[in-house]
């Protein structure tokens, strides 16, 4: 009741209440699990299902192993918690989203509020429901490999299925 309270009142973000609840995920590590945790529980606020949580997990899995980045090139990403650097251009987070069309770097190095993102941007994608699911990564990511989200799929899947999707 206390963290159901807590959370109502914002006093944890989404993340910290993830984090709250242990869990290890098939394939992954401890904190990549924290962080598929976040992922998934964002998925369950959304209310979506199944396609919602392949396409996170698969496209965080390609993008980051399910990491959080911060990047030298967009300074201010180092003032949040992260356990990885990258450099690609001004990406950040675990779906190492641009700072250009995603300029909330708070909301960028936070699991939980990055996967908001993601799933806003999904939405709108028309036929989404339906899609295969590295089409759908690539229509919300528009990568330069689009074609690499497909082999994250079996791992993804496995996480899904632990998660209860």
């Amino acid at each position: 009741m206390q963290l159901t309270t807590a959370l109502v009142a914002g006093l944890l973000s989404a993340t910290a209440l993830a984090r709250s609840v242990p869990r290890a995920y098939p394939g992954i590590n401890e904190e990549q699990s924290r962080n598929a945790g976040a992922a998934i529980w964002q998925v369950r606020n959304y209310r979506l299902g199944r396609q919602a949580c392949l396409a996170v997990i698969s496209t965080a899995l390609q993008e980051s192993e399910l990491e959080v980045y911060a990047n030298p090139r967009v300074p201010e990403s180092y003032k949040y918690p992260h356990n990885r650097e990258g450099g690609d251009q001004d990406s950040v987070g675990m779906f190492q989203q641009r700072k250009a069309y995603y300029p909330d770097i708070a909301a960028d190095m936070d699991p939980a509020r990055s996967t908001g993102q993601f799933l806003d941007a999904m939405l709108r994608v028309p036929g989404w429901q339906n899609m295969e699911i590295s089409q759908l990564d690539q229509a919300v990511q528009h990568a330069e490999a689009g074609n690499l989200y497909g082999q994250r799929i079996p791992l993804a899947t496995r996480i899904c299925n632990a998660a209860g999707f």
